[in-house]
């Protein structure tokens, strides 16, 4: 098994736990980084679960601003504290493997997409995934 397969293999194994626990139907599309890239919004369900504490919704929305789109996912839990915004991304950091959405930057930002915390402590996480022109399109009817 190679890097890429792990990595897609961890990822499948995160969404589908992620998606049986939040009671949802699970989408697999074909192709390893676009099944990594899906990958993110599942880690992000799951991170909620696990550290939110006191969250009972987890919203996901689409932004456009000019040509560039933004992914929105937004729960009502704890927050992450100020000082912990870029640690999260970091190699190792949290209480659980600390690897989900350290892998979630590195995947994304192979295509360009990058993504970042912006969440009130105590008011929710909020965490922006920014796509540039040309990554993702997005009809302006689904946009806001």
């Amino acid at each position: 098994m190679n890097a890429g397969d792990s990595i897609n293999t961890y990822f499948s194994d995160r969404r589908n736990r992620a998606a049986a626990v939040a009671g949802l139907a699970v989408l697999t599309l074909g192709g390893s980084l676009f099944g990594m890239i899906l990958g993110a919004p599942a880690n992000l369900i799951e991170n909620t679960m696990r550290y939110g504490k006191t969250a009972t919704t987890v919203t996901f929305s689409l932004r456009r601003s000019g040509d560039t789109c933004t992914i929105l996912c937004e729960d009502d839990g704890v927050g992450v504290p100020y000082d912990e915004k870029e640690k999260i991304f970091t190699y190792a950091y949290g209480m659980n493997t600390g690897l989900g959405l350290f892998l979630a930057r590195e995947i994304l930002a192979i295509t360009g997409i990058a993504i970042r915390e912006t969440g009130e402590p105590g008011r929710g996480a909020r965490f922006e995934i920014l796509c540039p022109v040309g990554v993702i399109r997005a009809p302006e009817r689904h946009t806001g």
